[in-house]
């Protein structure tokens, strides 16, 4: 933390030295397909998915042309991971996640939920209608859920870590393009089977 926290002071410290004369960002839609990196239980990754939307943002040149500028945003994520087996997580003793088969021949959709808001941070460059850039997203997940399907039943789970740090690149074109998505921070607290689990995605990004 106290890490992050010099990084993001020295960025804010380059910016105020260079800045001109800041602009609000409309924000962006994010869709993509996720992998659940490191020791989990089997995913599905062809079904698995990352969801964000920027809400509203700051774009500071750092240059009169505006070929380079640093951006803030505040960002909801919604990831949907989807297991290939018939399981669930439940709560055990202590909130421990606990993997629980689900038995019948209607079961599906079974799925984990997390929910983050974030502040992702950092430059681009942008020769004409094209944008090049690096972000790191500080955030918190605040909720975390299971659920599947017949019948429709949602669980909450804890012992996920509540602090999230991503790292993303994103190449556009006039507001459009790729992204891809790193999160260095795993999924559950330490001493909880899939502590060493990670996501990383890949997808579309559509600005307005």
């Amino acid at each position: 933390m106290k890490k992050l926290f010099f990084i993001l002071a020295a960025l804010l410290l380059s910016v105020s030295a260079l800045a001109q004369r800041p602009s609000w960002n409309g924000g962006g839609l994010y869709f993509g397909d996720t992998i659940v990196l490191g020791d989990f239980y089997d995913m599905n990754s062809a079904r698995s998915n990352h969801f964000a939307i920027d809400a509203f943002g700051v774009v500071v040149p750092l240059a009169p042309s505006g070929i380079v500028d640093f951006r803030a945003n505040l960002r909801y994520t919604y990831d949907n991971l989807f297991f290939k087996d018939k399981m669930t997580l439940v709560s055990g003793i202590n909130g421990v996640p606990v993997a629980t088969p689900l038995l019948g021949d209607g079961i599906k959709k079974s799925k984990l939920r997390f929910h983050t808001v974030s502040l992702p941070v950092g430059f681009a460059v942008n020769p004409g209608k094209v944008s090049i850039g690096a972000l790191i997203a500080p955030g918190l997940v605040f909720g975390a859920s299971t659920k599947y399907k017949a019948p429709k039943t949602k669980g909450e789970i804890s012992r996920y870590n509540q602090f999230s740090l991503r790292l993303e690149g994103v190449v556009s074109y006039d507001g459009y393009g790729v992204y891809v998505n790193y999160g260095f921070q795993p999924l559950f607290e330490d001493g909880i089977y899939g502590h060493n689990a990670r996501l990383l995605t890949i997808g579309a990004v559509f600005g307005f």
